[in-house]
C-alpha cells in the first residue's frame, strides 16, 4: 500500500545570493538519453534541413502527410462556440473539469471496473500527459518518498529530462527491445524487475514509443504477477489509446488488468493524438489507491502540487473531449474517427513493407508490420541514417524511430529506395 502511506512534506526554498544570480557555473549534468545519443545526428525536427522528409514527426497525418482535425471536433467546436451559456472563466482549481475527468476515466476503467472502484480512484486533470506525469511523479517523490524509477530501454527521450526534474534521484532502465531480433526482450524485461527495489516506480506505456510492439494479454499479466510481487508502483502513460487497435478498450485493457488485480498505481493520460488536440495540452492523472480513506488526502496533495505546476487546467480541449465522450452520438462518431486513424495507419504500415519485400531489401523486415500505431523502430544503424540524410534528404529520429503517417503515396518510392540503398551500401 505504497501509494496510501502518506507522509508530511514541507517546500524548501533556496536564498538567491546577492549578486551573478543567472550565471551558470557548472556545466548541466546530461540526461541519460544525452548520454546515450548519437552526437553527430540531428536531435529534434528543428534540426532537420529544409526540404527533407521529415519521418520522425510525433503526429498523426492523413494520406497527403497533412495534420488531420478530427471532423467530429470541429463540429463539437462549432456547436460549443455558439453557445452562449458558457464562458472562458477558470476551471475548478481543486481537479478541473468535472464532466471531462469523469468520461475520460470511464474511457480508461469502463464504466463497470470505474464504478467499482469509484471510491478509491482520484483524478485530477493536468497539462496533457507530460503534466500528468510530472504531478504524478513529485506527488510519489514528495509525498510517499519514492526516489527510484525503471523506464523502458528504449523510451520517449522526455521521460528522463521529466523523471530527473520531479526529483527522481535513481533511474534505471529494463530491457525492452530485442534490436538483434527486432521483438520484444521480454524475458529480459521479466528478469529485470524482478530484482527491482521495493517500491520502485516503473514506467509502462499502452502503446509503447518508440518500437510500436506492447506485450500481449498473456504477458501483461505475468508482468503485472511480478509487479505486485515485488511491491513496485506501475506509472502508465496512455497517449495512443484507440491508435493501437483501433478500440479503446482493448487499448485499455493493461490499465484495467492492473486495477482488478488490486495493484496500486498511476496513470497519465492523453488526448493529444485520439482526439487531434496537440496544442490544446488536454489530460488527466488517475490514482487508483488500495485505501479508500486515504483518496480525500491524495486529492489535497495533489492539488497543492498542481497549484505550483499550472494553477489552473486549459479549458477548452477538455470541454470538447469531455462533450463527445459523454455524448452517446457523438462519442460513436467519435470511435468510428480513431478507427479510421488505426486503418490509416497499418495501411501505411502494410505499403512499406510490400515495398520493401518488392525490392529484395536485404534483412528482415516482419516488425514493420508486427507492430502497431503511429511508431516503428525502423532498425538502421547511425551511419546509415546518416548515409540517408546526406543522400536522400531523408530524416529518421536518432533512436531510429520513424512514424508510419509520414509516409505517404507521396514520398513512399523515396523512402524505399534510400532504406534500400542504405541497407546495401553500408
Amino acid at each position: 500500500m505504497i501509494i496510501s502511506g502518506i507522509r508530511t512534506f514541507s517546500s524548501s526554498f533556496v536564498r538567491s545570493q546577492s549578486r551573478a544570480r543567472f550565471v551558470v557555473s557548472n556545466p548541466r549534468k546530461p540526461s541519460l538519453f544525452e548520454l546515450i545519443r548519437p552526437t553527430n545526428e540531428p536531435t529534434t525536427s528543428l534540426d532537420v534541413p529544409s526540404g527533407a522528409i521529415n519521418l520522425s514527426i510525433d503526429t498523426f497525418r492523413n494520406e497527403n502527410g497533412q495534420p488531420w482535425s478530427l471532423p467530429i471536433v470541429r463540429e463539437v467546436e462549432k456547436q460549443l462556440a455558439l453557445d452562449e451559456n458558457l464562458d472562458h472563466d477558470y476551471l475548478d482549481p481543486q481537479v478541473g473539469l468535472k464532466s471531462f475527468i469523469e468520461y475520460s476515466t470511464h474511457l480508461l476503467l469502463g464504466q463497470h471496473l470505474g464504478n467499482a472502484l469509484r471510491e478509491n480512484v482520484v483524478a485530477v486533470q493536468t497539462v496533457s500527459a507530460t503534466g500528468a506525469l510530472r504531478l504524478g511523479l513529485e506527488f510519489a517523490v514528495k509525498v510517499l518518498g519514492l526516489n527510484e524509477a525503471h523506464l523502458a530501454n528504449p523510451s520517449w527521450s522526455d521521460y528522463g529530462v521529466i523523471l530527473q526534474n520531479s526529483g527522481i534521484s535513481k533511474i534505471k532502465d529494463y530491457p525492452y527491445w530485442d534490436y538483434e531480433n527486432k521483438r520484444l526482450a521480454f524475458d529480459g524485461m521479466i528478469k529485470t524487475l524482478r530484482y527491482a527495489e521495493p517500491g520502485s516506480i516503473v514506467l509502462l506505456q499502452c502503446g509503447h514509443n518508440p518500437t510500436g510492439v506492447d506485450p500481449d494479454p498473456a504477458q501483461w499479466r505475468r508482468l503485472a504477477e511480478v509487479i505486485k510481487d515485488q511491491d513496485l508502483v506501475p506509472f502508465f502513460d496512455v497517449t495512443n489509446i484507440g491508435l493501437s487497435s483501433g478500440d479503446p478498450q482493448e487499448d485499455a485493457a493493461p490499465v484495467r488488468l492492473f486495477a482488478e488485480l488490486g495493484i496500486e498505481l498511476f496513470v497519465a493520460q492523453s488526448f493529444s493524438k485520439n482526439f487531434g488536440l496537440y496544442s490544446e495540452r488536454v489530460g488527466n492523472l488517475l490514482v487508483l489507491s488500495t485505501e479508500p480513506s486515504k483518496t480525500r488526502e491524495i486529492k489535497e496533495y495533489l492539488v497543492q502540487l498542481s497549484k505550483g505546476l499550472w494553477s489552473s487546467a486549459p479549458l477548452h480541449g477538455a470541454r470538447i473531449v469531455g462533450h463527445i465522450l459523454k455524448t452517446q452520438y457523438l462519442r460513436a462518431q467519435w470511435l468510428n474517427q480513431v478507427r479510421m486513424m488505426f486503418m490509416r495507419t497499418q495501411k501505411s504500415r502494410n505499403d512499406f513493407y510490400k515495398a520493401l519485400m518488392d525490392h529484395k531489401t536485404p534483412g528482415h523486415w516482419d516488425h514493420i508490420i508486427q507492430s502497431t500505431g503511429l511508431y516503428c523502430l525502423l532498425g538502421l544503424s547511425e551511419p546509415q541514417r546518416n548515409y540517408i540524410l546526406r543522400k536522400h534528404n531523408i530524416f529518421i529520429s536518432p533512436s531510429g524511430r520513424i512514424n508510419v503517417c509520414a509516409i505517404t503515396n507521396d514520398n513512399l518510392g523515396q523512402i524505399v529506395h534510400a532504406v534500400d540503398d542504405s541497407v546495401r551500401n553500408h
